[in-house]
């Protein structure tokens, strides 16, 4: 979660920026542009299948990948329901 705290004071835009930072003072990381990309897909598209279907990518590479970048950042991005995604308050910050 401390993460996230740190995310927040970042440049906005510049979502490689917050990457950079996040490798400089913990480490090595899994991360890479194609998590924020399919990360913003999901958050813009509101469904991973969409998503999917825009990136020309298979939902379930998706789902793994967003899964992945949960796991890294320790946080839970989104709530997945049965046919929508909806972003969760730590994962608005992430996406802002």
């Amino acid at each position: 979660m401390f993460i996230i705290e740190e995310i927040r004071f970042l440049h906005k835009n510049d979502k490689v920026y917050i990457f950079k930072k996040i490798f400089q003072k913990y480490g090595a990381c899994i991360m890479d542009y194609r998590h924020l990309k399919y990360f913003m897909e999901v958050a813009e598209e509101k469904s991973f299948s969409k998503a999917a279907r825009n990136l020309h990518i298979s939902q379930s590479a998706i789902s793994r990948m967003i899964k992945s970048l949960e796991d890294e950042l320790g946080i839970i991005l989104f709530i997945r329901n049965a046919k929508t995604v909806e972003i969760t308050a730590p994962g608005s910050i992430f996406l802002n």
